[in-house]
């Protein structure tokens, strides 16, 4: 639940995490609003992306991002994620020092509850992967019960994410109070404002959207795309979905990125 990946064309090209890695997701303020992407839905889907590999013995603190093709170094500890495709990612070492902290304040909500907003965004966009087209590919190896299965399975982790960010919205009512009673600025509090605002009304429209979405003008397309694809090949699902052209490929992205926009654009802050 706390975190997606994808990446690669084949069960031999595929995207790794190295020994001993960890994800951290939980903060000094006690929230896992932390969530990270290694790669994204609208084109991973596709299976034509480079795999990313996650160095061993390494470490990425969430909330963060990781494009296509990227490599941690091993023994790197990713404090900041890097989206461009094809990065050697490379996590420094901290210099010793002692530095006041304030416990119980965000300095950067915004960052956090975009990337929070990014990460149920493209589950909700798998969500309409899942029920729209693997329901295309049902047969004796992947029977309806299983493919069920995984549609609860991502109403479970969208609910989980849900949870964590209203949680994280709580906290950040007392951060306010804080920042407030501490004079640290109206830029501050105000910054706090627009943040919980979008936090309330993200929680009403993903629970709107709880449904997977019906088909756009694009989705339609596409999946008659992956009908004729099916009647060529068969229902065997990776020569299908590579099988596409790049038209269709791009037409299926476009879809699902119209999925992730239609929530991330009225609510980024």
């Amino acid at each position: 639940c706390d975190c997606f990946m994808a990446g690669g064309t084949s069960r031999k090209d595929h995207s790794e995490v190295g020994s001993s890695y960890i994800h951290f997701n939980y903060t000094p303020n006690q929230d896992k609003a932390t969530p990270s992407m290694m790669g994204n839905v609208p084109q991973g889907v596709m299976l034509n992306q480079p795999p990313i590999f996650l160095g061993g013995q390494g470490g990425l603190v969430g909330p963060a991002r990781i494009g296509f093709g990227c490599i941690t170094a091993a023994g790197s500890i990713v404090r900041k994620g890097d989206e461009r495709p094809g990065r050697l990612i490379m996590g420094g070492g901290l210099k010793t020092a002692s530095l006041p902290w304030q416990a119980g304040v965000y300095t950067q909500p915004g960052k956090i509850f975009n990337a929070n907003l990014a990460y149920i965004a493209g589950l909700s966009a798998l969500q309409a992967w899942y029920h729209h087209v693997r329901p295309l590919f049902t047969s004796d190896a992947l029977p309806e019960e299983l493919i069920a299965g995984l549609q609860e399975n991502l109403v479970t982790c969208i609910d989980e994410r849900i949870k964590r960010l209203s949680a994280f919205g709580e906290k950040l009512k007392h951060s306010r109070s804080v920042v407030e009673k501490k004079g640290q600025g109206s830029s501050a509090v105000d910054t706090h404002d627009r943040v919980l605002d979008a936090i309330a009304r993200a929680t009403d429209r993903f629970n709107e959207r709880k449904a997977p979405v019906p088909l756009s003008k694009d989705g339609s397309l596409f999946i008659r795309d992956i009908n004729t694809a099916i009647a060529e090949l068969g229902k065997d699902y990776t020569s299908v979905i590579q099988g596409l052209s790049q038209d269709a490929a791009a037409r299926g992205s476009a879809w699902l990125t119209s999925i992730e926009n239609d929530l991330i654009n009225p609510l980024h802050v």
